[in-house]
This record gives C-alpha cells, sequence and structure tokens, in this order.
C-alpha cells in the first residue's frame, strides 16, 4: 500500500474489510495526504468490504487539527496506552509505559501543523529573496506553522552570524 503506514484486514462477524492507517508522532502531514487516504479507502470499498481509514497519534496532534477530520476514526496513543494498561498484566503495564514515553518525548519536540497563509507568506519572501537578493543565501522554505514569523538569512556571513527579520 503506497502511502499508508500500516494496512490491516479484519473480520468483525460477517463483515469483512480494511483499515488504512496513518502513524503520526510529530510531523506534519504530506500536502493532501488525508484526502488520499480517504480517495485510496473509497477505491478499495465494494458491497462486500469496508475500508476505514484511521489516525493514530498524540492527543495534542489531533487538537485543533483539521485533517484529523478527513479520518473515519481516531485514536490517540493515551487512549491506546489506557487499553493495553487495563489488560493488567506486566507486560501491558510495560508496553503502555513505552507507548506514554513516547508520547512525553514527543511534547518535547516541537510539531509544526502547517498553516497555509504563514507559508505563502514565507514563499513570497523567499521568491524575492531568491530573485532580487541572491546574496542573502535564504533556503526554500518548508511547512511553517502560525508563529513562523521570524526569517533567517545566512549568505556568506562569518559562522553564528545571521540577518533575523521579524
Amino acid at each position: 500500500m503506497s502511502e499508508t503506514d500500516l494496512f490491516a484486514r479484519f473480520r468483525v462477524e460477517d463483515r469483512i474489510g480494511v483499515l488504512l492507517i496513518e502513524n503520526k508522532i510529530d510531523a506534519a502531514f504530506q500536502p493532501t495526504l488525508p484526502e488520499r487516504y480517504k480517495a485510496r479507502a473509497r477505491e478499495m470499498a465494494t458491497n462486500d468490504h469496508a475500508a476505514y481509514c484511521v489516525l493514530i497519534a498524540p492527543a495534542k496532534y489531533m487538537n485543533g487539527n483539521t485533517a484529523a477530520e478527513h479520518f473515519d476514526a481516531c485514536v490517540t496513543y493515551e487512549d491506546l496506552a489506557r487499553a493495553i494498561n487495563a489488560q493488567d498484566t506486566e507486560r501491558g503495564k510495560h508496553r503502555a509505559a513505552l507507548l506514554l514515553r513516547a508520547v512525553q518525548q514527543s511534547k518535547s519536540s516541537y510539531m509544526v501543523i502547517p498553516a497555509p497563509n504563514v507559508t505563502a507568506m514565507w514563499q513570497r519572501i523567499y521568491e524575492i529573496a531568491r530573485a532580487e537578493f541572491p546574496a542573502l543565501g535564504m533556503k526554500a522554505p518548508t511547512d511553517k506553522g502560525e508563529q513562523s514569523w521570524w526569517v533567517i538569512f545566512k549568505g556568506n556571513l562569518p559562522p553564528r552570524i545571521t540577518v533575523d527579520w521579524k
């Protein structure tokens, strides 16, 4: 399955189908990825087989992330850890703790939730800098979040020296 993190087949009573699972920790969605998941699910669904898109991510990733709306179900790592811990076995407790540790570590990293208007502003700045001020050495921008307002130019300046513009 291209672009599917986890592909699972299921059978529940007389119902069969597949789950297209997207696993996220902190990376932003690639352009139109949620929509492509939905399109693949529609292509795979038939009268006899169901196809669902599932997003698994930390709760903080789901909060305010409109891309999550494209998935049929969203499961947080925290809920998954609680379900595993409910098995009340040493192995279950260990696995739940590992999952929660991964979520905790992801909180310390920066997670970009793309803001199209900010990304467009950066792209416009880049086009001007590239065309009219190439000596600034601005790198092509990637997706930017709402708080990405500092533009940094390096050019041929000495080490640890930059031109920062807000």
